[in-house]
């Protein structure tokens, strides 16, 4: 059940998705998977952030993904964005929409 907020917030991460969103859908491959999923992605490069413990630090690679397309992303997944491969670390973000990962990228 949502709320009038959560409501106004999806609306909102529709206008997020189209305006920063990758243009062709990424490919989620959940670990151990043979099939992909496909996914709408926000990729983000060197952003800085406040961790867990207060600290600031850079994340050169992160991709938001919409909680509503993969409900339980993990990590050790892979996404690919264009060609590229990259694997998700940590759950550096999540506000019950949106989950926000750091990426590292794979050759």
């Amino acid at each position: 059940m949502s709320s009038p907020f959560d409501d106004a917030f999806a609306a909102a991460d529709d206008i997020l998705f189209d305006v920063f969103g990758e243009q062709d859908p990424a490919q989620y491959f959940a670990p151990g998977a043979a099939t992909a999923q496909p996914v709408n992605a926000v990729l983000h490069r060197n952003m800085g952030m406040v961790g867990a413990d207060g600290m600031f630090m850079v994340v050169q690679h992160a991709a938001d993904l919409r909680l509503s397309q993969v409900a339980k992303p993990v990590r050790g997944a892979v996404l690919v964005i264009d060609c590229q491969r990259y694997v998700l670390e940590d759950a550096v973000y999540t506000d019950a929409l949106i989950q926000r990962f750091s990426l590292n990228p794979q050759a």
